[in-house]
């Protein structure tokens, strides 16, 4: 596969799951924006600053969690939240 074809194959995935995130409800689709944000922040730029790093990846299992959490429409914890 070309690198063209990768990039452009990746971003129609990209924008699928987000209308299909979307479509789910509007907060599924917004925490999918918010984590796909953060992923690519901390890609690029935040994990090479060392206490960055750890609250990222701290966020992104809660964010997981609450995109699970909205995704099968079940409650998350109060203890997860906190």
């Amino acid at each position: 596969m070309s690198i063209p074809v990768a990039i452009l194959t990746a971003l129609s995935f990209l924008t699928l799951g987000l209308l299909i995130g979307f479509l789910v409800n509007i907060p599924f689709g917004s925490m999918l924006v918010l984590y796909m944000i953060t992923n690519l922040l901390y890609s690029f730029k935040l994990k090479k600053i060392a206490i960055l790093d750890v609250f990222c990846l701290a966020g992104f299992y809660t964010l997981r969690v609450g995109i699970g959490g909205l995704a099968a429409s079940v409650p998350v914890s109060f203890w997860l939240k906190v």
